[in-house]
């Protein structure tokens, strides 16, 4: 049996004699390659050849050639030419879109009140204020205005006359249905105003006799006609078939009665004049005062004073309401005299007490 020293020994005996056959068999594979190489350089040596080029050489040769132009109609146009007509045709393009906006336009506008013309003549207002043979008219025209659109060539002038005369036949109608839906309720309107009219004079003819006699009669001259017309007018429409224009309009009469209304609603707000005295009299008033206050004696008793005091007081009110300040003044001259006699009066029956 080995002991450990002499495994070691062994082993490593092994391992020197394997790494000496791996190196050579290493330096036989090289020189095997370096061999093939050898052999293989030397046959490319043996087939290579030299290349031979040839150049072809170019000589030049100029020549001088004379064109002559011929030009048959049409010639061709020149550059100033050129501009003048693309400027032309832009012209001509943008006068032909601004004569085709308006008529576009126009051809929607007949377009649409053709279609809303023929709905219109459905409803039962227009029926009412329209007889079948001006709907008839109506539907037919329409109908041929419609088939008139696709044809081309129409000028702008052709399609406003067009559309006014459909505009002229449908308008009418449809006013009248207006007017009749309006008038429904406008001889009650107008009645409520006359009555409140009527009022307003009785109140100025009780109350406000200051007013101007000529012109209350005015105003009451002007609603006479304004009634008188009013009846004329009712009479009137109630002979009138309805698809005809009718004899009075809602506008009309509104701003008839208003206007009679405002005439008499001025006469009301007119004020009361203040009254004045003549100067002269007013100098004399005045001067009789200054010269009355003084004379007049005062009371001499306590009870007196007091219950003149009052009277002047009350008075004193009644004259500034009245605007007489005249007065009013003497009044005011006396009341600081009984002012003054009562406290002198208390006064003299306070030391009386006393002793």
């Amino acid at each position: 049996m080995l002991t450990p020293a002499e495994r070691q020994r062994l082993e490593e005996s092994y391992r020197g004699l394997s790494d000496f056959g791996e190196l050579e068999a290493s330096e036989n594979q090289t020189g095997e390659e370096s061999a093939a190489a050898e052999e293989a350089n030397s046959s490319a040596n043996a087939t290579e050849e030299p290349e031979v080029v040839l150049k072809q050489k170019k000589k030049k040769r100029e020549e001088t050639l004379t064109v002559k132009r011929s030009d048959y109609k049409p010639k061709p146009l020149t550059a100033e030419k050129i501009g003048e007509l693309q400027k032309r045709l832009e012209e001509l393009k943008e006068k032909e879109e601004q004569e085709d906006a308006p008529k576009a336009g126009q051809a929607n506008g007949i377009r649409h009140r053709t279609f809303s013309g023929r709905d219109k003549l459905e409803r039962d207002d227009i029926v009412k204020v329209s007889t079948e043979e001006q709907r008839s008219e109506i539907t037919k025209l329409c109908t041929d205005y419609e088939e008139w659109m696709y044809e081309a060539g129409a000028s702008k002038a052709e399609f406003e006359s067009k559309l006014k005369d459909l505009q002229d036949r449908l308008s009418p109608m449809e006013e009248r249905a207006l007017e009749l839906e309006a008038r429904a309720d406008l001889p009650e309107m107008v009645e409520e105003e006359i009555a409140a009219i009527k009022d307003m004079q009785k109140t100025i003819a009780k109350n406000m006799t200051w007013v101007s006699a000529n012109k209350t009669e005015a105003a009451a001259e002007k609603l006479a006609e304004f009634e008188s017309w009013w009846a004329k007018k009712q009479e009137q429409q109630k002979g009138l078939p309805l698809h005809e224009a009718p004899a009075y309009t809602k506008q009309e009469v509104v701003s008839a009665i208003s206007k009679v209304k405002k005439e008499w609603e001025k006469l009301k707000k007119t004020k009361k004049p203040k009254e004045t005295k003549p100067k002269a009299e007013k100098n004399a008033a005045k001067d009789k005062g200054d010269k009355a206050a003084p004379e007049e004696p005062l009371p001499t008793d306590i009870d007196s004073v007091e219950k003149e005091l009052a009277s002047i007081s009350v008075k004193k009110m009644e004259a500034v309401e009245k605007e007489d300040f005249d007065a009013a003044h003497v009044l005011k001259q006396r009341e600081q005299a009984l002012s003054e006699q009562l406290k002198k009066l208390k006064a003299e029956t306070s030391e009386k007490g006393e002793l």
